[in-house]
Order: structure tokens, then C-alpha cells, then sequence
């Protein structure tokens, strides 16, 4: 099994176990042409999914001010866009991911990482006019009917070759294609993008200076990646392909442009003042990396991985994989005292069971650093899946219980099996000093004093390595600094 299967598998259980229930269906034809829904049943969709959204990436960013402005910026866009008498909702979600983007029906997001990113307001401006300009233009509903296309095709193939890695690959190859819009419609929202932020006030300009400012983390997310096992592009750039043609081609619709503001908006101070304080990176309070050890400082817990194990972070967990045959996953939350231990071990199946964990092929009561924790093995061999998952869920106080779970795609080996073994003896509990050393990394506005330079300034940056690289990005500096500009470093703000 692939490196990028098991990800999907942890990810989507429940969605691929319903394989083994499918009951077959008429084929239908799907218009790709239009959108298969009208804007207000779409709009009914994103707010069923909204609760959905805010699960899946952290929740809304608890800073009113911060909110009020993107909503301000937003609307003021969207009050001159292709549907000015639509109503639009702008959410700022808590996650470092580099990312925006919209459900449709007016629901627009960003997230945290994307305004740290950016520079100026009419930069944000420009990447909510491309938004709305993907709702206004219905490539949400499109793509949505492309995507119930794909998924149909996703099973049926499944169930044809009687796979579920096949099933798993194609219905991951859907989600691609449905998260990446086609060149044509990032043009047109593009256009459309330029075309609203310019009559709202905004330079166009930003347009494509917002474009490059996403570039830039993609030169710094390549550079850490030889240096860190690797790490993915912004979201919003692999959601939203072709960069550098766009830029190029929005700075010749921006000089073709009749009618843009003589002195558009920039607002570079008013994004400053919006973003100082904001948390950068992970929230360290989910957990981080201390050499060879995983801090979760939420959960009061620590543990150690063995060498060669490539971690991956996933929404709400962390994924530490050594090769193609095996991945371990850490998870914790809140279980009550009443539910078995168990059923948190093997959460996954139990999830998608409606609460019967089946016959188990083993279950034990042990202890971990005088911490009381479960063990449960499941073994899952059929036709159409071929796991072992063998979970310990500890319980760390009357309410938090962590679970450590080893997924493989066969019997786990003696290997396998000893380096689980040694994770949880490696298990511990966070000493108060502990927790109040966590940092608290976050974006701090400066004023370039004379005699700064971008080596004293990128020096102040909490981190270990790239700072230069990382103060470039995060500034859009390609060169110095120079007196009374006001620049952002990564300091701890606890």
C-alpha cells in the first residue's frame, strides 16, 4: 500500500467501509455544463456544511476585531461584485494552513495562516474578490456536479475490481479534481476578482502582488522540505494552479483596465494593525516536536517516536509513518467515564459500526506509567479491505483519554509491533514546568529602527532555521529594509 493510500484511509474509513454496503444504482448523466443546483439550494448546502468546516479546520479564530475586518474588506468587495444583493458570510478559521476558499451560497473562508501571508488590505481584497468571484460565477455548484460524477466512478470502480485501495486512490483523485479549480475558471474569477476590488476602491494591482506574495511561501515551503521530510505547497495555491501564468496574466488585465482608481486603497498599516498578535504556525497547544519527541500540551502528555518515522500532520491527530506497510496514529479527546475504553481504541471502526465493535480478536487491561489504558485488536480481512488496527486508548484524567492506535495493511511485523511497544512505554505526563514553557508563537509588527537589517530583525524570529527565508516570505522583501517600514517577525506572545 502507497504512501499516499494510508493517509486517505485514516482519513476517509468510514466513507470506504460504506463500500461494502453500496447497493447499486441507475447510472446517471451529469451536465457538467451548468451548475445542478440553484444559488439558494447551494446556499442551504453551506450552511448545513458550515459546523462541518469549522470542525475540520480548528474552528472560527477566537479574534473579534480580526473577524470584524475581514468581514468589512468582504463585504465592501462583494457589495460591488456580479451579485451585490446576495448575502455573503467571511469566516477566519483557526488553522495555519495557507488557504481560502468557498463552499458556495456566499460562504467565504480564510484561514489565520492566509492573512499572515499577505501584506496589505487590498491584498485582501483581492483574494476575497477571487472568491466571490468563484461564488458569482456558480464554479462551486459545477464543480460539485463534476465531483458527484467522479465519486460515482470512485465506487463503481471499487466494487468492479473488488478493491478498496482502488476505490480509495480514485475517490482521492475525485477530491482533486474537484478542490482544483479548471485554468478557465481561475481566470474568470481572477477577472472578476479585479474587476470588483477595483471598483470597491482598491488598487487592482494587488491582485497579482497577492499572487506573488503565495509564490513566495512555495519557495520557503521547497527549501524546508529537504530540510524537514518534506512539506506541501499553501493549500490555496494547489486548490488554485497556474500561478505564475496568472500573475501574468492579471498584471495585463490590470494595465488594460479603463476606469481603475487613480490612488486605489493599499491600506498596508490597516492590515498590520488587523494581523498584529495573530497566532502563526500550529497551535502548540495541539501538539509539537521536541527533537524525537511529540509535546501535547492539551492533553498533558508527551511520548517518543523511534528513528526513521516521517510525521504527518492530520486535522485533530498526529501520523508518524516509517514505511509503506504501517502508519501510527495519536489521537486525544474528551471521553466520558461511562464509555469503554475500548471503544476509543478503535474508534474508527466503532464509528462507522453504529456503536458495535464486533467481535474483537483481543482486548487487554494494562498500565502505562501508572496510567490505566485498554488495548483492542481488530483484524479486518475480506474482499474488499485488509487492515489490522491494533488502538490503546490511556486514560489521562477523569475526562481526556489519548489513544495511540498501529494501522497495517497485514499482520503487523515483530518490528512493527516492538516500536509500538516502545511508544508506549515512552508515554508520560507533562510536568507544570512543562506547560508553562510552551510557546506561543505569534506575528509581531516592528518598526524598522535605523541600523535594523534584515539579519538583526530575521534574528528575533522563534524559529530554528530559514529565518532569513522565512522573514522574506513572510514581509514580501525580496532586498533590505529601510527606516520606518513596519515589517512582521514570529515572536512567543504568551
Amino acid at each position: 500500500m502507497s504512501n499516499s493510500i494510508f493517509p486517505k484511509l485514516c482519513q476517509t474509513l468510514a466513507v470506504s467501509l460504506g463500500l461494502l454496503v453500496v447497493t447499486p444504482q441507475p447510472t446517471l448523466a451529469f451536465d457538467l455544463t451548468r451548475p445542478a443546483t440553484s444559488f439558494e439550494e447551494e446556499r442551504q448546502n453551506s450552511e448545513r456544511t458550515h459546523v462541518d468546516v469549522l470542525k475540520q479546520f480548528g474552528g472560527i479564530y477566537d479574534d473579534p476585531d480580526l473577524s470584524a475586518y475581514v468581514d468589512r474588506v468582504g463585504q465592501r468587495v462583494a457589495a460591488v461584485s456580479e451579485m451585490p444583493d446576495k448575502p455573503f458570510i467571511f469566516t477566519v478559521l483557526n488553522t495555519p494552513m495557507v488557504n481560502a476558499f468557498t463552499t458556495g451560497g456566499g460562504y467565504v473562508y480564510v484561514t489565520r495562516g492566509i492573512l499572515a501571508s499577505i501584506n496589505s488590505e487590498a491584498e485582501l481584497a483581492a483574494l476575497l474578490g477571487h472568491e466571490i468571484g468563484h461564488v458569482t460565477a456558480r464554479h462551486t455548484a459545477r464543480r460539485e456536479t463534476r465531483m458527484k460524477q467522479d465519486r460515482a466512478a470512485a465506487i463503481g470502480l471499487g466494487l468492479l475490481t473488488g478493491s478498496l485501495s482502488t476505490a480509495i486512490i480514485a475517490d482521492g483523485a475525485s477530491d482533486v479534481m474537484r478542490q482544483a479549480y479548471s485554468r478557465k475558471q481561475e481566470a474568470e474569477s481572477d477577472r472578476l476578482g479585479v474587476i470588483s476590488m477595483a471598483k470597491a476602491g482598491y488598487d487592482p494591482s494587488a491582485m497579482p502582488t497577492m499572487l506573488g506574495a503565495l509564490k513566495r511561501e512555495v519557495g520557503l515551503m521547497e527549501s524546508m522540505a529537504g530540510d524537514q521530510g518534506g512539506i506541501s505547497m499553501p493549500a490555496w495555491l494547489s486548490d488554485h494552479p497556474e500561478t505564475d501564468d496568472r500573475v501574468t496574466d492579471t498584471v495585463r488585465q490590470v494595465k488594460r483596465m479603463k476606469g481603475k482608481p487613480a490612488n486605489g486603497e493599499i491600506g498596508r498599516d490597516a492590515h498590520m494593525d488587523a494581523i498584529d498578535g495573530v497566532q502563526f504556525g500550529q497551535d502548540p497547544q495541539l501538539g509539537f516536536m521536541q527533537g524525537r519527541t511529540f509535546v501535547h500540551p492539551l492533553a498533558g502528555v508527551k511520548f517518543d517516536l523511534p528513528q526513521g518515522y516521517d510525521l504527518r500532520d492530520m486535522q485533530g491527530a498526529l501520523m508518524a509513518q516509517k514505511d509503506d506497510d504501517g502508519v501510527v496514529i495519536f489521537t486525544a479527546g474528551r471521553w466520558p467515564e461511562d464509555r469503554e475504553l475500548s471503544e476509543f481504541a478503535l474508534s474508527a471502526w466503532y464509528s462507522v459500526t453504529d456503536g458495535d465493535l464486533g467481535q474483537l480478536d483481543d482486548l487487554r487491561n494494562l498500565t502505562v506509567n501508572g496510567l490505566s489504558a485498554v488495548m483492542a485488536t481488530k483484524f479486518v480481512h475480506s474482499r474488499l479491505i485488509n487492515v489490522t488496527i491494533a488502538g490503546t486508548s490511556i486514560r489521562l484524567d477523569e475526562g481526556l483519554v489519548a489513544g495511540v492506535t498501529l494501522l497495517t495493511d497485514k499482520s503487523p511485523t515483530d518490528t512493527q509491533l516492538k516500536e509500538y511497544q516502545t511508544i508506549l512505554e515512552s508515554f508520560r505526563t507533562l510536568t507544570k514546568a512543562e506547560q508553562d514553557a510552551v510557546p506561543n508563537p505569534s506575528v509581531t509588527v516592528v518598526t524598522v529602527q535605523p541600523g535594523d537589517t534584515v539579519q538583526s530583525l530575521s534574528a528575533q524570529m522563534l524559529a530554528r532555521t530559514f529565518k532569513e527565508e522565512r522573514f522574506h516570505a513572510l514581509n514580501g522583501i525580496e532586498g533590505g529594509v529601510e527606516a520606518g517600514m513596519r515589517v512582521k517577525i514570529i515572536t512567543d506572545r504568551k
